[in-house]
């Protein structure tokens, strides 16, 4: 028997399509090759010495929210269904279980063009109230995916001198007004005991988390990087963004940069859109406490995902074990 659709349930469904299609622009935009370049360039260490051309040429294999990041899915990719199929896993739905790298991508360095694994995220929060985890320990975790996934398809057996140096770069979007930063995360060897003692340097991994500002939190940096992303990403019209990456940072309008920029339009829509996601609570709530336990553990996942933190959404008739339920889902 069908279940009438409530209220909340049809508002949430807009509104997360509504910040998914926000989240695709941005992440469209952030993975256009030059605005790549310019992020290798002006974060991590090994890159600053390129020019901005040479970077962009050295890009290679960008893929969107097609690689998986867990354990036994990270050599498949979506068919046209949006599902991941493997001989010896089940069909996973995004959405339920299945956890996607925002982008991806290969780049070469030095004389021998050694190839570097490169991800990037953009994370719209990093309190641990709301993600009820802290955000270096993803970090970690995607960094360790992409070194163990590595095996028998960038190196075999115990040949482990042919791992790949892979790098996790976190755009996060919720940094207050001083907090403007980037911070690096990466293995150093330490000598607790011994003279003339001169480990290995150990490059293989390294996080990078850049603490961006919107809203009225923010005011120009004094970073050249943290400027261009702000800019783009606040709520600036299609127009003066493209003037901005031309003028002020040197970029190349291309028609498919061209396209990116304004199709993304003002960005920052996504926090209209979750204050719309507030009145749809209030209003619906009463009516969603009736609805079968699917439509309960689909509300829940929503609100997760908007960042509401727990405390509120238990405020609202669900439950621990509700809750506890579908966390566990989206973490698994």
């Amino acid at each position: 028997m069908a279940v009438r659709e409530t209220y909340i349930s049809k508002t949430l469904s807009t509104l997360g399509d509504g910040v998914a299609k926000v989240d695709e622009k941005i992440k469209a935009l952030l993975a256009d090759k030059q605005i790549l370049a310019r992020i290798l360039k002006y974060s991590v260490e090994e890159f600053k010495e390129y020019d901005i051309l040479e970077i962009i040429n050295r890009i290679e294999e960008i893929e969107i929210l097609e690689v998986p990041v867990d354990s036994g899915l990270s050599h498949k990719s979506k068919n046209e269904f949006g599902k991941i199929s493997g001989s010896n896993t089940e069909d996973n739905v995004p959405g339920e279980g299945v956890i996607y790298y925002d982008i991806r991508f290969n780049v070469t360095k030095g004389k021998k063009r050694i190839k570097v694994l490169i991800n990037i995220e953009a994370q719209a929060t990093t309190s641990v109230s709301r993600l009820g985890y802290h955000i270096e320990n993803r970090m970690t975790y995607y960094l360790s995916r992409m070194i163990s996934a590595q095996k028998e398809q960038e190196f075999f057996g115990s040949d482990y001198d042919k791992i790949k140096e892979v790098i996790s770069i976190w755009i996060c979007m919720d940094a207050r007004k001083n907090e403007d930063s980037i911070i690096e995360y990466q293995l150093r060897p330490e000598v607790k005991f011994g003279e003339n003692i001169h480990p290995e340097e150990i490059n293989l991994l390294k996080g990078i988390l850049i603490k961006i500002r919107g809203g009225k939190n923010m005011t120009q940096s004094k970073n050249k990087l943290i400027e261009m992303l702000e800019y783009v990403i606040a709520d600036h019209s299609a127009e003066e963004k493209k003037n901005y990456l031309k003028n002020e940072c040197g970029v190349e309008m291309t028609k498919e940069l061209e396209r990116k920029v304004e199709a993304m339009g003002e960005s920052m829509g996504r926090v209209i859109l979750q204050e719309m996601l507030e009145d749809a609570w209030d209003k619906g709530v009463e009516q969603e406490r009736r609805n079968t336990e699917k439509e309960r553990e689909n509300a829940i996942a929503a609100f997760i995902s908007f960042g509401i933190p727990k405390e509120k959404i238990l405020e609202k008739g669900y439950t621990e074990a509700e809750y506890t339920k579908v966390k566990r889902k989206l973490l698994s």
